[in-house]
């Protein structure tokens, strides 16, 4: 009998039927990403994500600050495909707004979310999330610049026409 055993992948049906392992984190601040409404913004730099240890089951993101929060799934600062210096994400809608004391509860898998301030820096953000077991890179950023380079234009939902590199 082989002891070889493989390591869970982003399909592994089982890491998503068990509890998930727990992540928390609280007091994050997170600078102004929509001081200029659709330019982009370059979140990765400011530093204003969350990369979880292992892809995620399910996200919970409670807003406890007095300024708006944006939750997104690929950068902000992937350029819109239509005009220069805007943001694919911001464009396309691709995002949630949380005002404060809102939640944001979501059975996902994501290596990284992207959270930025919206109207003023955010502060008081509580980070809740089930983990897997998987540990894979899953960087939706890149797939939609992927996929925009493949003629494919982005990731629907995700991060929609983005400009080719």
């Amino acid at each position: 009998m082989s002891m070889n055993w493989p390591e869970p992948g982003i399909n592994e049906v089982g890491e998503y039927l068990v509890s998930g392992r727990p992540f928390a984190k609280y007091g994050q601040t997170y600078n102004n990403g929509w001081a200029d409404p659709l330019d982009r913004y370059d979140d990765v730099t400011a530093g204003d994500y969350i990369d979880f240890p292992y892809i995620t089951k399910r996200v919970v993101v409670t807003n406890t600050g007095a300024q708006a929060i944006s939750i997104a799934f690929a950068s902000l600062n992937l350029e819109d495909a239509d005009t220069a210096g805007d943001s694919a994400v911001k464009v396309g809608k691709n995002y949630f707004v949380l005002a404060q004391n809102e939640t944001f509860d979501m059975h996902v898998k994501v290596k990284r979310l992207f959270i930025a301030g919206k109207g003023g820096g955010g502060t008081g953000v509580n980070i809740r999330a089930e983990l897997t077991h998987i540990n894979d890179i899953y960087d939706l950023t890149q797939a939609a610049q992927d996929a925009a380079d493949n003629n494919n234009s982005g990731l629907p939902g995700i991060a929609a026409k983005v400009k080719k590199t």
